[in-house]
């Protein structure tokens, strides 16, 4: 029983001023910290490391490999480039011209707990004590039946079928 006290301690997410200042701006400079080392040192070197392999490559292909005695192969590969690039900008200028002014993102509305509780075949007072939970835990039992315990007084078994959207929607189904 004495696991479950911790769970019910108040959550730093709702309460940042639980947090120290101490431990704040210690987090926010080794934050910072982070960052300066990173755009120091380490980009730079990876940057530099890139170009060594690029050049080392491009020696290889070009003398090497004599790439500059057969300049039909540059000719050949910046016209595959140039017809990829015509047909993307094409593509996007389509769409463009196609989907001018319309918006097709339909955003699904808000979750409430009714529309969650008939989604999930249980009773909407369930939806509404789980909201008020700390800790949740979900036991997967069988096929596409779940359990949901708070540990507290909310224990419920509904229905998770991700890849059977059709059971969800069913209104004849019952858990």
């Amino acid at each position: 029983m004495n696991d479950q006290k911790q769970f019910d301690k108040p959550l730093i997410i709702d309460r940042p001023a639980l947090v120290s200042k101490t431990k704040y701006y210690t987090e926010w400079s080794l934050h910072i910290l982070g960052w300066v080392a990173w755009m120091i040192l380490i980009r730079p070197l990876i940057i530099v490391i890139l170009w060594y392999v690029t050049l080392r490559f491009f020696k290889y292909e070009l003398i090497d490999l004599e790439g500059m005695d057969n300049p039909e192969y540059f000719g050949i590969g910046a016209g595959v480039l140039i017809i990829i690039y015509l047909l993307m900008f094409g593509w996007s200028r389509y769409n463009a011209w196609r989907f001018k002014g319309k918006d097709r993102r339909i955003t699904r509305g808000e979750a409430t707990p009714d529309k969650m509780a008939e989604y999930y075949k249980v009773h909407q007072e369930n939806i509404l004590a789980l909201q008020e939970s700390s800790n949740i835990d979900f036991y997967f039992l069988k096929d596409d039946i779940i359990e949901i315990d708070d540990g507290k007084k909310t224990k419920f078994k509904a229905l998770y079928a991700p890849l059977n959207q059709a059971k969800h929607h069913d209104k004849n189904l019952k858990i």
